[in-house]
């Protein structure tokens, strides 16, 4: 059994690093640099959590709950040099450890980021939006948001990328695509968070977007294609996961080619899946080559169903199977 565990753990370890590899090179660029956010230093970081805790009993009821969260709070000594959205992913990690009940986490969250973007709104002067200027059409805004994900971003930013899209989502109510990307905006951003303990927080949002994605969307390939990337993010954090967390994310692939048999991204991670995973468990890499290389036929025909649908991979397949073969000499 030990044997057997050190084997599966070693199969899912390459795999969530060759996954963790492949967001780097999707259409969306993963590869971010840290230098267009400025970090707090310590007065600061000590203020802002100090805010925070002046708003807890606003929003918990229970005092010793409050106590028990400020305590834990009080033992951060690693705040300062980091920016004000991992600050608040760390600490909100604390809360969890104390507040059980979702609705309650939820609104907390609400809370916070809606202070945030309050105190943006208050110093960012944007002159070039007049009073009287119209709103942009949903189309328009989810144009320019997806363009945004593209390029150089920090995980602040792709942190607050997930926030307009979810907020045009909430505002329009009938489209999926705007929870999908919200969701895959966190999932960029957990790939690049150093603090893997904040990591599970993220993945708990992105499940919840995802929900609503789901529920306007049923039986969705990519949706089911992003669960599983949450679900191997969450690997991430913790190699004992493995073995509970490996065949979920293989079923929602294997579930993601089933809703869309021509969904060219689902056979990319399932290619993938198969290549890191040895022959006396049903992978290897011929059968990884073989199914990337069917990826790539399906990319060739593949067409979006509008302007806003996923489309990305198809220059990633291309690099990898380039990269496989020339392993494979």
């Amino acid at each position: 059994m030990i044997k057997q565990f050190a084997v599966i753990k070693h199969i899912w370890t390459k795999l969530v690093v060759a996954t963790l590899l492949m967001f780097g090179l999707f259409g969306f660029s993963a590869m971010a640099q840290d230098n267009s956010k400025q970090p707090l230093d310590d007065e600061a970081a000590t203020a802002l959590v100090n805010q925070l805790n002046e708003g807890l009993p606003d929003l918990i009821e229970d005092e010793a709950r409050v106590a028990a969260i400020t305590e834990k709070w009080d033992e951060h000594e690693d705040l300062a040099g980091k920016t004000k959205a991992q600050i608040l992913n760390l600490l909100f990690a604390d809360v969890k450890t104390v507040i059980g009940d979702k609705k309650t986490l939820d609104g907390i969250w609400s809370e916070w980021q809606s202070a945030e973007t309050e105190d943006e709104d208050k110093t960012v002067i944007t002159p070039a939006v007049q009073p009287s200027a119209q709103p942009k059409d949903y189309v328009a805004q989810m144009t320019e948001l997806i363009s945004a994900l593209n390029g150089e971003k920090t995980g602040d930013e792709f942190e607050k990328l997930s926030l307009q899209f979810e907020k045009i989502g909430d505002a329009k109510k009938t489209e999926w695509l705007p929870y999908y990307y919200a969701a895959y905006a966190l999932v960029i951003q957990a790939r690049q968070e150093k603090e893997l303990n904040v990591v599970d927080g993220l993945m708990d949002r992105s499940d919840t977007l995802l929900a609503k994605a789901d529920s306007l969307s049923q039986r969705n390939s990519e949706i089911f294609l992003i669960r599983a990337l949450t679900t191997q993010a969450r690997m991430s954090v913790d190699s004992s996961r493995y073995i509970r967390l490996g065949p979920i994310a293989t079923k929602l692939v294997k579930q993601s080619e089933a809703f869309n048999p021509e969904n060219p991204r689902a056979y990319f991670m399932d290619a993938q899946m198969t290549y890191y995973t040895p022959e006396n468990f049903s992978g290897g890499k011929a059968k990884g080559i073989a199914l990337l290389e069917l990826a790539l036929k399906k990319f060739a025909a593949f067409k979006p169903e509008n302007s806003l649908s996923p489309n990305w991979g198809r220059e990633q397949a291309v690099y990898t199977l380039a990269e496989w073969n020339r392993l494979s000499k």
